[in-house]
């Protein structure tokens, strides 16, 4: 009776916060979604499909990669390896390839443009990164009896891992695209390269020490992802305007 009577105060307190939790994880996709219009083309889930499979694909050879070249790591998790953290944020550009690859998979035709590509992709990426990364971790911890903010950061975790995945799209499209001016893609490569880098490797320092809340790191990554979305726009429409 005790099981039983303890398995309904953890449905009754469980199930919404999970709804809650898996809402807040992937509503920004159906707005994405929506908002991009990608519906109206003929190849999105084709393309999606496709940032979804390059994700998996580049997580398994990043994996593979850095176990091959990466010396065995400090058994304090929370301590700050420079060497280690360099080599693993190197092998993170395989990232880029992958996007590229995915991008250059279906040419686009006169009814496709690059802002569909770049939704399409970073959806399939972003939702393949959502799914294996947080949902599961969501599923078990947030059907429980106790509150755990941790499903909240994770779910808001997600959000930023997609708009991360619209962004390294967004910077790779715009190096593969024919019409950009060399200032544009210049410029993406060098944010391209802050990003994967040196914007993660402070970011890992800041969050191995653990000095900063799990919020504050949260605030740190999408600030930093924003600022660097922002640093492209910006270059884009002053190369267009010099052009």
């Amino acid at each position: 009776y005790m099981g039983i009577q303890q398995f309904k105060d953890c449905d009754k307190m469980g199930l919404p916060y999970l709804l809650n939790c898996v809402i807040l994880a992937y509503a920004p996709f159906y707005i994405v979604y929506k908002a991009s219009s990608i519906n109206e083309f003929a190849s999105k889930f084709k393309l999606i499909a496709i940032g979804g499979l390059a994700f998996v694909i580049s997580q398994a050879i990043k994996m593979i990669t850095y176990a091959l070249i990466a010396s065995s790591s400090s058994e304090d998790k929370y301590t700050f390896e420079f060497v280690q953290e360099m080599i693993k944020n190197i092998v993170s550009l395989i990232d880029l390839y992958a996007i590229y690859y995915a991008a250059n998979y279906i040419k686009s035709g006169s009814n496709e443009n690059l802002t569909y590509k770049v939704c399409a992709i970073s959806l399939g990426w972003g939702g393949v990164q959502c799914f294996l990364s947080h949902f599961f971790f969501i599923l078990i911890n947030a059907f429980s009896s106790e509150f755990m903010w941790e499903c909240t950061q994770s779910a808001m975790q997600s959000n930023i891992d997609l708009f991360d995945a619209y962004i390294l799209t967004f910077l790779v499209v715009s190096i593969a695209n024919e019409a950009s001016s060399s200032f544009t893609k210049f410029a993406s490569i060098i944010l391209a390269l802050c990003k994967l880098i040196l914007l993660n490797m402070a970011i890992s320092y800041y969050d191995s020490g653990k000095a900063y809340s799990q919020w504050i790191m949260l605030l740190i990554k999408g600030g930093s992802s924003f600022g660097i979305y922002l640093i492209s726009k910006f270059i884009q429409q002053s190369s267009s305007h010099i052009t």
